[in-house]
């Protein structure tokens, strides 16, 4: 299964085991994103209660009462009504289907970076793009740029030429998310060292 499932305007991190709306994330119990996770992976086909006992708890008794408390946080979470469902339809005494469309997210649905102005550093500018890419999914990123002096180092300078940095950093974040959530924090620092 890829790493991120999307049905929009969410996106499922299995990996990081994380929901998201958009660039908010969604607070699931551990045992929920997993029945979520679960249904997500064997979309638009009947999961039934035993199936999801069998794969999330094997081997070990669970009331079946308790997936049904996990359906109802999880409709909770989505903004899903059970009478007129746009992402878990129930089916009395059988199961569970995930109905709403499911794609994989991947390097296609990513924003292009192609890096103009910048000459011999196609590869590194893309893995920086990348990188940038995926912090603006919400995955934390560390990135160190190294090199002799005078080389182009400074990160902003650097992602700006390439065309990869918008010239205001508003532009990054959306215009309501960079004063709505404090989370999103792009910082620069140039370290100096001499020596070995």
């Amino acid at each position: 299964m890829q790493a991120v499932k999307v049905f929009q305007p969410f996106r499922i991190d299995t990996v990081n085991h994380c929901l998201w709306r958009a660039e908010e994330r969604v607070r699931l119990t551990p045992r929920a994103f997993d029945v979520l996770r679960y249904l997500v992976e064997h979309a638009e086909r009947l999961v039934t209660q035993d199936e999801i006992l069998e794969a999330l708890w094997p081997e070990t008794y669970v009331n079946p009462e308790v997936i049904k408390q996990y359906i109802r946080g999880i409709r909770k979470a989505l903004g899903d009504d059970p009478e007129k469902p746009s992402y878990i339809e129930t089916f009395p005494r059988r199961g569970y289907q995930f109905i709403a469309p499911v794609s994989d997210e991947s390097a296609a649905s990513s924003p292009s970076f192609s890096p103009k102005g910048i000459v011999g550093r196609k590869t590194a500018l893309a893995e920086l793009g990348a990188c940038l890419a995926s912090a603006l999914r919400g995955q934390r990123q560390l990135v160190f740029v190294t090199g002799e002096a005078g080389i182009g180092k400074r990160l902003s300078s650097t992602l700006s030429s390439a065309g990869l940095l918008p010239t205001k950093f508003e532009e990054l974040l959306g215009d309501n998310a960079s004063r709505a959530s404090g989370e999103k924090k792009l910082t620069t620092q140039c370290l100096k060292h001499s020596g070995s």
